[in-house]
This record gives structure tokens, C-alpha cells and sequence, in this order.
């Protein structure tokens, strides 16, 4: 009798284990992880609707997170979609305290601080983006803080020609206007350069009409 009961109990015993593995008892079935095919962790519907050869899905009912992470340092990196998290978003990024770096053909191509600063081509950017290389665009918008109209009001004072002579005959550039020295140190500002040269463009025009003057009254 306990030889013809013992297949029957090895039976059920599978029956169970089964159940477990396919997650039937207590819960219901929200993973898809078949042989081939696309795979879906929390929906047994991945979405392919541009018919990808194989696709991974995490789904979460308002937000859903699928990371890579390593044991040494605790780096972790991740994609993220969130309903409100600062607003209905996709995430790409570190979620541990380290920089991002985007690749292309395993060499680095744009590095993101922690500080917010963003490089491409330094791994060490030091400004809100910094670019090692050149920069081709359609149009700059810069913000200015000021603009030189204040050289056409009576009370500014426009530098006589022999003055202005001798500072340029002293220090080789004209006033308010940087050295080569400073340029090749600092750099160029580009807004405070527009302004700098602006002013000197109205002072010039100041100078012509003043000029004109002279040459009208024949005052030389």
C-alpha cells in the first residue's frame, strides 16, 4: 500500500512546486519571461509597437525603475518613468552620488558633474557646459545685463583724441577694452565683449560727428 501511495505523493509535491514557480498561489501571474521573445517584468504585454526584435519592459503601475549597479564604490545607474516626480517624465542617470558619462564605441563622449556641470570632450568640466572642440550653431542668444546707450547721454564724457592717442601709445589697446594678455588667460566673455565694443562703435560715431563739425566750420 505505501509503494502505490508514494508516486501520488511525489506527484503532488511536483504539482506544488510548480505553482510556486509560476507564481499561481496567492498572487497573480505579472511577469513574462519566456524562452524567445520579447520579456516583461511586471506585464505580460511588453510593448513593441515598432516591432523590435527582442524587447525588456518594467512596468509600474505610476512609476517604474530598472538599475545596474556594482558592489565596489556602490555605483548605480538607471532609467526611471515617473507620473510626478518634478512633473510626468522619463529619467536617465546615477542614482548613487557619482557622475554620469555618456560613450560612444567604449570612449567617453559627455561627462555630467554632480554639480551640474556638463562636459564634452573633458571628463572635468569647470562651467555649466564645457566643450573642448568647436561649437557650430544656427544662433546664440546671449543675455546681456547692460548696453552702451548710455555714451550718447549729455553727461558722458568723451575721452579727447590726444588722450585717447596716449592711452593707446602706453598700454596698446584702448580703454575698457581687454589686453591680448587678459584674452589669452581668461578668455573672452561674450556679452561683456559685445557691450565693450559697442560702446567703442558709439564713442567712434561721436568722435565723426565732432569731427564733422570741424571740418564744416573749418575749425582746425
Amino acid at each position: 500500500m505505501k509503494n502505490n501511495f508514494l508516486p501520488y505523493r511525489l506527484l503532488t509535491l511536483l504539482i506544488f512546486v510548480c505553482l510556486l514557480a509560476n507564481g499561481t498561489m496567492g498572487q497573480t501571474i505579472t511577469n513574462h519571461f519566456p524562452e524567445s521573445g520579447n520579456v516583461g517584468v511586471g506585464t505580460l504585454n511588453p510593448s513593441n509597437v515598432q516591432s523590435w526584435n527582442k524587447v525588456l519592459e518594467v512596468y509600474g503601475n505610476s512609476s517604474a525603475k530598472l538599475l545596474v549597479s556594482t558592489n565596489l564604490e556602490s555605483v548605480k545607474m538607471g532609467m526611471f518613468s515617473h507620473f510626478n516626480w518634478a512633473g510626468a517624465r522619463g529619467i536617465v542617470g546615477t542614482e548613487s552620488q557619482h557622475d554620469l558619462s555618456i560613450q560612444a564605441g567604449y570612449s567617453e563622449k559627455i561627462r555630467v558633474k554632480l554639480n551640474g556641470n556638463v562636459g564634452i570632450g573633458t571628463t572635468n568640466p569647470t562651467h555649466k557646459l564645457s566643450v573642448n572642440g568647436t561649437i557650430k550653431t544656427q544662433e546664440v542668444n546671449v543675455t546681456a545685463t547692460g548696453w552702451p546707450d548710455y555714451v550718447f547721454k549729455p553727461e558722458y564724457k568723451l575721452m579727447p583724441l590726444s588722450e585717447l592717442e596716449a592711452y593707446i601709445q602706453k598700454n596698446g589697446h584702448l580703454p575698457n577694452v581687454p589686453s591680448e594678455a587678459e584674452v589669452m588667460e581668461n578668455g573672452v566673455n561674450l556679452a561683456e565683449m559685445n557691450v565693450k565694443l559697442l560702446e567703442k562703435v558709439e564713442e567712434l560715431t561721436l568722435y565723426v560727428i565732432e569731427l564733422e563739425k570741424k571740418i564744416n566750420s573749418k575749425d582746425f
